[in-house]
C-alpha cells in the first residue's frame, strides 16, 4: 500500500521531543531597535543597562570554538554566534524575570543532559548533532564548557512559553486549529484493502462480498495488485489519519464500523474496502490533550507566538547596540549580521569555511 510519509520525533517520546536540540521558538521576531548610538569603549554590545564586554565575548567565542561543533565555522561566524547568543539571553532573562520563572536547578539540566547523551551516543554525538541543524532552525554549537549552559537556557525558555501559555491561554479557535494540524494524533482506521485495476472487477468483488463478507481474505489473495496488504488477506492494520490519499481515505472515515464500501477510483486503481473499526476522538474530548502539548512545547506554534510578542514588548524598552567591530543590530533579523570577512575579530584564526547564509546565528535557536 502506497501511503504518506510520516515523520517521527527524533526521541520517539513526549518527554524526548521536549529535550530536542532545535528550540520552538528559535525564529522570534526580537523587534529591538536598530539604534546606531555608539556603544561605549570595551563593551562588544549594550541592551538597555546591560553591557556585554569584549572580553566577555572573547572568552565565550574560545570556548565554544575549542569544541569539535564548531570545526566547520570560521571565528568569525562563532563570535558572532556567541554575540547573538548573549543578546538573546539578557532579553528572555527579563522576560523570565517579569514572569517569575526561575532557571532550572543544575541537576536538572544535567540529568536532561546525560539522557540526551545517551540517546546520541555519548557528548561528542550530541555536539556534533548540534553543529548539523540546517536552517531555517540553524546549528547549535556546543563544547564541553558550554554545553550545561546551553541547556539550562533551553529549558528555561520551555518553563517561560509554559508560563506564558498559562497566563494567555489559547481560545478554543486556535485548539481547533491545532486539532485539524493534529488529526492523525485523534482519528484511526483498521481497514482490510483490494485493490484492482479495474472498476467493472472491483465492482464483481464488491457483489460478491455483499452477498458473503468472509471471502474478503480469499478474494484479496486471490485478486488484489497490492502486494503489501495481499499476502495478509487485504488487512492493512489501524493506520492514523493522513496516511493514504484523500480520495480513498475520506470515504473510508464517512464510513461505519462493517461497511464494505467500493469501487473507490485513485490513482492507484480501484479499492474495496472493509471497515473493521473507525477510531475518531472528537474536539471535546481532545482538548484538554491539545493544550497539554501547547504548554508543554511539544506543540510550539503557540507559544512561540506568545513568545515572541513578549520578547518584542521588552524590546521596544531596551535599546540594543552593537559595537561596530562586531557587526550590526538588524531590528528586520532580529540579529547580529555583517560581513563577516570584515569584521575585527581576536588573533586566533581556525577553518577558513567561507561566511553564507547558513552562518550561525544566535537568534535562531534559542535556549
Amino acid at each position: 500500500m502506497i501511503r504518506r510519509n510520516l515523520s517521527g520525533s527524533l526521541a520517539g517520546s513526549r518527554r524526548r521531543r521536549s529535550l530536542g536540540l532545535v528550540a520552538g521558538a528559535a525564529l522570534i521576531a526580537l523587534a529591538a531597535s536598530g539604534c546606531k548610538s555608539v556603544v561605549h569603549a570595551g563593551a562588544a554590545a549594550t541592551i538597555g543597562d546591560h553591557r556585554i564586554s569584549v572580553a566577555d565575548l572573547r572568552t565565550a567565542t574560545d570556548d565554544l570554538y575549542a569544541g569539535p561543533g564548531a570545526l566547520s565555522f570560521t571565528r568569525a561566524q562563532v563570535q558572532q554566534y556567541v554575540l547573538n547568543a548573549k543578546i538573546r539571553d539578557v532579553l528572555f532573562d527579563r522576560v523570565a524575570a517579569d514572569l517569575g520563572v526561575s532557571p532550572p536547578p543544575d541537576s536538572i539540566v544535567r540529568e536532561q543532559v546525560a539522557e540526551l547523551e545517551q540517546q546520541l551516543g555519548g557528548e561528542a554525538a550530541l555536539i556534533a548533532r548540534g553543529a548539523q541543524i540546517q536552517p531555517p532552525d540553524g546549528p547549535v554549537l556546543l563544547s564541553h564548557a558550554t554545553i550545561d549552559g546551553y541547556f539550562r537556557q533551553y529549558l528555561e525558555q520551555q518553563a517561560i512559553t509554559a508560563a506564558l501559555v498559562r497566563k494567555m491561554p489559547p481560545s478554543d479557535d486556535v485548539l481547533q486549529a491545532q486539532y485539524q494540524q493534529d488529526i492523525a494524533n485523534y482519528q484511526s482506521e483498521d481497514s482490510d484493502f483490494i485493490l484492482v485495476k479495474t472498476e467493472a472487477l472491483a465492482a464483481q468483488i464488491k457483489g460478491q462480498l455483499d452477498a458473503d463478507p468472509s471471502k474478503f481474505a480469499a478474494l484479496a489473495k486471490q485478486y488484489s495488485t497490492d502486494a503489501s496488504t495481499k499476502v495478509n488477506g487485504g488487512a492493512a492494520g489501524n493506520q492514523p489519519r493522513g496516511s493514504f490519499p484523500t480520495d480513498l481515505e475520506d470515504p473510508i472515515f464517512a464510513a461505519k464500523d462493517g461497511d464494505i464500501i467500493g469501487p473507490l477510483k485513485t490513482q492507484l486503481g480501484y479499492f474495496v474496502v472493509k471497515i473493521n473499526k473507525i477510531t475518531n476522538i472528537p474536539f471535546a474530548r481532545a482538548k484538554a490533550d491539545i493544550l497539554q502539548k501547547i504548554e508543554s512545547g511539544e506543540d510550539p506554534a503557540y507559544g512561540t507566538i506568545l513568545l515572541a510578542h513578549e520578547v518584542a514588548q521588552i524590546s521596544k524598552t531596551l535599546d540594543v547596540h552593537v559595537n561596530a567591530r562586531f557587526g550590526s543590530w538588524s531590528a528586520k533579523t532580529a540579529s547580529v549580521g555583517a560581513d563577516l570577512s570584515a569584521l575585527s575579530t581576536p588573533a586566533q584564526t581556525g577553518p577558513t569555511t567561507p561566511a553564507d547564509s547558513s552562518a550561525p546565528s544566535g537568534t535562531t535557536t534559542t535556549p
